[in-house]
């Protein structure tokens, strides 16, 4: 799993979640939620939470990841394009 940084139609600096398919299950059958100020995962997290304080940042910006997938905020990518990109790190 992964994030990438964006920028808001209103300039405010924020991260997307960026994982595969079956990702994306997986976190939203382990409770795991994300801070969309600073990009950090976290878990025991409820599926539907929204603003709460990120142990990271200490910023009200977690989000549980099926409420993110509902609002669109998760790039969802295949599976090849993640390979390449575990191999080159390995």
């Amino acid at each position: 799993m992964d994030a990438k940084r964006i920028t808001t139609s209103s300039g405010k600096l924020l991260y997307k979640p960026i994982m595969a398919e079956h990702e994306l299950y997986e976190c939203s059958d382990d409770g795991t939620g994300f801070c969309v100020r600073c990009g950090e995962y976290t878990s025991g997290v409820e599926p539907d939470a929204a603003k709460y304080t990120c142990e990271s940042c200490g910023q009200s910006s977690v989000y549980g990841i099926e409420i993110l997938a509902l609002r669109g905020f998760i790039e969802v990518i295949d599976e090849d394009e993640k390979e390449p990109e575990e191999a080159a790190s390995k």
